[in-house]
């Protein structure tokens, strides 16, 4: 007798998952069991014993509530480990290896381009440095001329930005006194137009 070949015949094994509806049958059934044994020794009206069928009752009660709350505690955390730890199949490893070493080789790439910017911007730092290093190393002479320079540009950015808010001045000034001028007129062409 041959299987095929994506058959195995070797014995499963049963979890933990699979008995739980199991433990529910069996303790519902006992519960059922421990109720007909009560119900039984309650009907009859012998001056016989009664306590002894309502003890096995009662502890065939509890042990089915405590299998119950056993399967159902069990069972949570069965659930809450499902989540955290899946079963994977070697083709779902797999994928999952795949993935991480997609998303390594993005992260990869990323990085190589904020190290390339990085060095950039090392370069650029690297440069300024030697212009101010030889900015330094100025003499007291070239140092003067330097300062007056920077000085007379001061002065002629100083009296351009004068002259512009003069001549920003003087045009609203001018702009007021036409707006004046006109309004008067049309104020009155409007009002007896309307009217």
């Amino acid at each position: 007798m041959s299987c095929p070949p994506d058959v195995r015949s070797e014995p499963q094994q049963t979890s933990l998952g699979e008995l739980l509806p199991r433990v529910w049958l069996a303790s519902i059934s006992v519960g059922a069991f421990a109720a007909a044994t009560a119900a039984q020794a309650l009907s009859h009206d012998s001056e016989g014993d009664v306590v002894v069928p309502v003890a096995v009752g009662v502890i065939s009660v509890s042990v089915a509530v405590g299998a119950m709350l056993v399967a159902l505690i069990v069972g949570r955390r069965l659930n809450r480990q499902a989540g955290r730890f899946p079963v994977m199949t070697p083709a779902g490893r797999i994928e999952q290896a795949r993935d991480h070493l997609d998303s390594t080789a993005r992260l990869l790439r990323q990085l190589e381009d904020e190290l390339t910017t990085l060095t950039r911007v090392l370069e650029q730092r690297q440069v300024d440095a030697d212009r101010y290093q030889r900015l330094a190393m100025l003499n007291a002479d070239q140092a003067k001329l330097v300062e007056h320079l920077v000085a007379r540009q001061f002065e002629r950015q100083t009296r351009t930005t004068w002259r512009l808010q003069g001549f920003q001045i003087t045009t609203a000034f001018l702009l007021g006194l036409v707006v004046n001028w006109i309004s008067q007129p049309a104020l009155y062409w409007l009002s007896s137009f309307w009217t």
